[in-house]
């Protein structure tokens, strides 16, 4: 094992703690299948931020509906004259915020849901898949920068020499604070071609008529479009209530109106009719969740079995969230009741195991490990045995996207976006992209989607607690 500069680590099976890989990835150069160079950071100050929590926000956007009809579905004649560009050895730049020139780096790499050791696990993650790929005939050549979440450094690194080689770039991570650094990589990727990778970040509007710009995490919208696809399916429109909630702050108030609005749109487009009947209502005021003898008395007052959507995500509404589930768990009758949640309720650290279970909890997610499949505890066999720790949410990302950029990239070429048409199923994600539309003046759409805004990650499964533990729902 070589710890110079400048020369790869080559992990040729050898086993090592995952505080001795940390400490080597922080002090010096890494490898990949064909070649990895970890470029240190310097030492630009920048802006204090804050540490990376298990769940990541979304944008709080103005959204626009867009119907079926002019959002038809893609066809073979919506084709492109783009032709398969392959290479013998395709370039990858992965751009993490590991924050090595902080003091504290090796403590924070050891610290859950820091940003350091968030990372890491996804870099650690993405070095198995670089394995697998290699034993699978696939030659990368994966660079690592440190952007140190810092919108400076990525524009040095995208001006330098090497990234107009690059074929493909992962990353950079954004938050709603901080995503000029990814705003820039996409524009540098569709002024040079270069398709970017963004797992983390999820805006309907950051890229706009940029073909090379990939987003893996769905938007809010189709979280909001699979949860009542679900609930329809399997509920009829009378027993399907959403969760709304009061408030004295008008522009949260008008926040909240405009969210229950925009469902009840997604709801008359999946039930064909502009006519459809709005789905009921149920508005609940945060104080009565806390002071309050009874908050949903008059929901159930009538019996049989009911849908409660629950449409609530950020950290901001944990809260919230909690007390609601709390409180419906308490004054329900004893007719079934299913709550339908966004990812927050998983990871709200106050929402236990009783709540998932008395609620029927479902809850739409694009990540998910079946732990019961034997290809799930071969990687966690063969992770512990290269870094002697558990992998976590974040190693199984970082294998997943690696492996999804590079398999592609083997299959069909630089600029693969353009190609994949079914969707792809990986420990924890499954992906399928599709286009997102671009309208023009009028609010028209191109019905061969000849322009459209960028690629998005539309799956999203439905997990339901069932028995002690959470499954994929059919």
């Amino acid at each position: 094992m070589i710890l110079a500069p400048n020369h790869p680590l080559q992990l040729n099976g050898n086993k090592i703690g995952l505080v001795i890989f940390i400490l080597s990835l922080i002090l010096m150069q890494s490898c990949s299948t064909t070649k990895s160079v970890y470029k240190p950071s310097d030492t630009t100050p920048v802006e204090p931020v804050e540490d990376v929590v298990a769940v990541t926000k979304i944008d709080t956007v103005e959204w626009d509906v867009v119907s079926e009809e002019e959002m038809p579905p893609m066809t073979s004649d919506d084709s492109f004259t783009q032709e398969y560009d392959k290479k013998a050895v395709y370039n990858i730049a992965m751009m993490l915020p590991i924050e090595a020139q902080k003091p504290d780096a090796s403590t924070r790499a050891v610290t859950d849901n820091t940003t350091t050791n968030r990372f890491v696990s996804f870099y650690a993650g993405a070095l198995m898949a670089l394995t697998d790929l290699e034993r699978e005939g696939v030659n990368l050549s994966v660079d690592v920068y440190d952007t140190q979440r810092n919108a400076d450094k990525v524009d040095r690194e995208l001006n330098s020499i090497d990234f107009k080689n690059m074929d493909a770039i992962i990353g950079p991570y954004a938050s709603t604070r901080n995503k000029q650094g990814l705003i820039n990589t996409a524009e540098f990727g569709k002024a040079n071609e270069i398709t970017v990778i963004s797992p983390w970040y999820a805006s309907s509007s950051l890229a706009k008529e940029n073909p090379y710009y990939v987003q893996l995490r769905p938007n809010l919208e189709d979280h909001y479009r699979r949860m009542l696809e679900h609930a329809k399916e399997n509920f009829s429109d009378s027993q399907i209530i959403l969760l709304g909630r009061t408030q004295s702050d008008s522009k949260k108030a008008r926040s909240d109106k405009n969210r229950i609005k925009y469902i009840q749109q997604i709801h008359k487009e999946l039930s064909g009719s502009a006519g459809t009947r709005d789905l009921r209502v149920f508005d609940a005021h945060p104080d009565s969740l806390l002071v309050g003898e009874i908050a949903f008395d008059s929901l159930f007052i009538e019996p049989g079995e009911k849908a409660v959507i629950i449409p609530y995500y950020t950290s901001s509404d944990e809260s919230f969230v909690y007390n609601s589930l709390r409180r419906i768990n308490g004054e329900k009758s004893l007719d079934p009741v299913h709550v339908y949640t966004m990812p927050l309720a998983l990871e709200a650290e106050q929402i236990d195991f009783n709540l998932y279970r008395n609620l029927n909890m479902k809850i739409v997610r694009s990540k998910y490990v079946d732990r019961t499949d034997a290809t799930i505890r071969k990687f966690e066999n063969e992770y512990y045995n290269q870094f002697g720790a558990i992998p976590n949410n974040d190693a199984y990302h970082g294998y997943d996207v690696m492996y999804f950029v590079g398999s592609n990239l083997k299959e069909y070429g630089r600029n693969f976006q353009f190609f994949v048409d079914e969707t792809q199923e990986y420990l924890q994600s499954s992906f399928r992209l599709e286009k997102v539309p671009l309208k023009d003046a009028e609010g028209s759409i191109d019905d061969r989607m000849a322009k459209f805004n960028y690629f998005v990650n539309k799956h999203l499964d439905i997990i339901e607690f069932q028995g002690e533990s959470f499954s994929r729902s059919e």
